[in-house]
């Protein structure tokens, strides 16, 4: 029978994402070349990883990073070209690696860890091409496989569900048209060619969760292994023990859980817990208080029981069982119980959530009429920021030109990337800004609430989406509309804590505890911060030019000083030698010169203070002509006149006398004179406590004229 090759798939990395290509090499007892060649270990160090690197029989499942406990690496694929490693997410790469670099290797590892918080460290990148990281074993040597997948059969097990199933699924490497459903089952043991390749098919692939997971997603709605079990496997073997018949599978089961848990050695497998068969088939199986530790990965073979479901609970979390059927609830356990879609009841015969949560452990679940909950109780944060284009405008002076320069920076357009759940939060100010905030929430689900928050939640993942998110968005919301956006530029602590003692009343209802709210930052638009800025950085100006003009009078004043010194030693030298009347006339005549002296020094000092006055109120002129181009540039020429005259009239209010009738040209480029004039009028009347008197405004016709000054 002929059939041909439809595609061709590899897995560079085992367990992750196999890649299509158009061809491939083939060699004999090493395989597809480049297929599994690189694996992640887990929860393993240095040594034993590069053991099982090397030696194929120290390689165990549990020790190295699967679909089966790890699902969420399933959206992520790897390539592998022209020696490098490539992580890739939604076509998009990642990073990428050289394997043979040891640096490099460990880059890898930690970016996965980095992107996936659910794998927990150590892991470390594994590559042996002469032994690849395959599951099949025969007796202690490795042989490698290649994997056949009938498309038709593919086909064939979408009608019986009814569901559509991606081929890709099924992790094969050749997938093939032209045989019908189910004919490859009758190639095993016997000898194919592919291209004149000869192969010969050994067995059917045991199928585990992955083919759970819809490919290149962490998406695991669909149970194909249990859509499997129950549309193929229809050869119930059995065997006889003491005239009554069991089925071989169900016991096997029961070994499994014998040979994993030491508190069951040396019993038999019709002898642990409490059981019931019925046409060869368990249906009901009760093993709690049997002091279990583990449970085999074979239990959901147990396709036929009816009653119980062993449900394990791990250290970091609780078991909330539902009971769906029973008496009716007895109490109410608080007066807010209203809040519950789901009461709270004492026990499992009533109707409801038990109040009470159950440690680690195993437990055995009806299922036709209890439903359990799974809780983590782990100290979670919950981290949301980025997701926005941050601006940043400064102001500084330039020492040497005593000159402002303005600062602009917007990351390069580029947009910040959004935290691990979701962006920043955007609220409103009172004066109508809008203004982000990047916010950590740190808080738990505590034990003895869980059954309160399965009672109102419902579901654990949804903690993020129903509580944490909206809770802290509406609180922030609220807040912000009590500030303007300049006053909350050093509020990001005060913000945090009134956040945190209103998330924390809020959430206790719904079992979860709030611990703490961190305002990590509070974007603020840069139009609000810049007046603040400009205002800071003129009275900087100020301050530079103010000392620049105290040196000056110091070094005036130390000169007159010695001046002043050098003229009494001088006459007092002359009083001693000159007793005589002309030379006391002498003494006068040097004394009136020397006032004179004197008085040109201060002429001449009083014109070089002056001059420097002179000098720095240019200065003055040309750094307030620059600050209006910065405000000009953000808030246009009319509101910048306005700022600027503002301040120079709030600065020289005693000096103003408020006219009772001004003048002005009346040219064609006057009518904003006009206005302006008006406005500085008014608000000298607002400013200037003297002013009682407003102006009258009168344009008279005038000569235009230019004023050098």
């Amino acid at each position: 029978m002929n059939c041909s090759i439809s595609s061709i798939y590899y897995c560079p990395v085992k367990t992750l994402s196999f890649q299509s290509i158009e061809s491939c090499n083939v060699e004999k007892e090493l395989g597809m070349i480049n297929d599994r060649i690189f694996a992640f270990s887990r929860g393993v160090d240095l040594e034993k990883a590069n053991s099982m690197e090397a030696n194929p029989n120290d390689r165990k499942l549990i020790n190295l990073l699967t679909l089966k406990n790890s699902p969420a690496l399933n959206k992520y694929n790897f390539t592998y070209k022209e020696g490098r490693l490539s992580l890739n997410l939604k076509e998009k790469e990642i990073i990428s690696i050289s394997p043979d670099n040891n640096e490099e290797r460990i880059k890898l590892s930690e970016k996965l860890i980095e992107l996936e918080s659910s794998l927990a460290k150590p892991i470390f990148l594994l590559k042996n091409t002469e032994f690849p990281f395959f599951d099949t074993t025969h007796s202690n040597n490795i042989f490698n496989s290649i994997s056949l997948i009938n498309l038709n059969t593919v086909r064939d097990f979408e009608k019986k569900i009814n569901e559509k199933v991606e081929f890709e699924r099924f992790r094969g490497n050749f997938y093939f048209e032209g045989l019908d459903a189910g004919e490859e089952r009758n190639w095993i043991g016997k000898i194919i060619k592919i291209n004149n390749v000869s192969f010969k098919v050994e067995k059917n692939i045991p199928r585990c969760v992955a083919i759970n997971l819809k490919p290149k997603t962490d998406d695991n709605s669909l149970n194909l292994l249990q859509s499997l079990k129950k549309s193929y496997n229809t050869n119930i073997i059995t065997v006889l023990d003491n005239s009554r018949c069991f089925n071989r599978t169900d016991l096997g089961v029961l070994q499994e859980i014998i040979n994993e848990n030491k508190s069951l050695a040396g019993k038999e497998p019709l002898g642990i817990g409490k059981q019931s068969w019925k046409d060869r088939r368990l249906i009901y199986l009760y093993l709690d208080k049997q002091s279990l530790t583990k449970l085999p990965s074979n239990i959901g073979d147990l396709k036929n029981i009816e009653v119980y479901n062993l449900t394990e609970v791990q250290a970091n979390e609780v078991l909330v069982i539902e009971s769906k059927f029973g008496k009716a609830p007895a109490f109410k356990e608080t007066s807010d119980d209203e809040i519950l879609s789901v009461p709270l009841v004492k026990d499992r015969s009533y109707r409801g959530i038990v109040n009470e949560a159950f440690a680690s452990g195993f437990y055995a679940i009806h299922p036709r009429t209890e439903q359990p909950h799974k809780v983590s109780i782990v100290l979670e944060t919950f981290i949301y920021g980025g997701g926005y284009i941050p601006v940043t405008m400064d102001l500084e002076i330039d020492p040497e030109n005593d000159k402002l320069i303005t600062k602009k920076d917007n990351n390069g357009g580029k947009t910040l990337p959004e935290q691990k759940n979701g962006g920043a939060f955007t609220a409103k100010t009172k004066d109508n800004h809008t203004v982000r905030y990047d916010v950590r929430v740190l808080g738990q689900i505590e034990p003895v609430q869980a059954p309160r928050f399965i009672g109102t939640i419902r579901d654990p993942k949804s903690l993020d989406d129903k509580v944490i998110e909206p809770f802290t968005k509406n609180i922030l919301s609220n807040l912000t509309l009590e500030y303007n956006a300049l006053e909350l530029k050093d509020k990001k602590k005060e913000i945090g804590q009134r956040v945190s003692e209103i998330l924390r009343e809020r959430t206790i209802k719904t079992g979860f505890r709030t611990k703490t709210v961190e305002i990590t930052n509070i974007d603020i638009p840069a139009i609000v911060l810049i007046p603040g800025k400009i205002e800071s950085a003129s009275t900087a100006l100020k301050q530079a030019l103010e000392e620049k003009e105290k040196s000056v009078e110091q070094a005036i004043k130390v000169r007159n000083m010695q001046d002043q010194a050098d003229n009494q030693e001088e006459l007092a030298k002359q009083t001693v030698k000159n007793q005589a009347a002309d030379q006391e006339a002498e003494r006068i005549t040097k004394l009136a010169e020397a006032n004179k002296t004197k008085a040109q020094l201060e002429a001449d000092a009083k014109a070089y203070a002056v001059n420097q006055q002179t000098e720095a109120n240019k200065k003055r002129i040309e750094e307030t002509a620059q600050a209006f181009g910065v405000l000009a540039n953000i808030l246009g020429e009319d509101n910048a006149t306005k700022i600027l005259l503002q301040e120079t009239i709030n600065e020289k209010a005693s000096e103003f006398q408020t006219p009772d009738v001004l003048v002005i040209g009346a040219g064609a480029d006057q009518g904003a004179a006009i206005v302006n004039s008006h406005m500085i009028s008014q608000s000298i009347g607002q400013s200037v406590d003297k002013a009682v008197t407003k102006p009258v405004v009168k344009p008279v016709a005038a000569t235009q004229t230019t004023n050098s000054n």
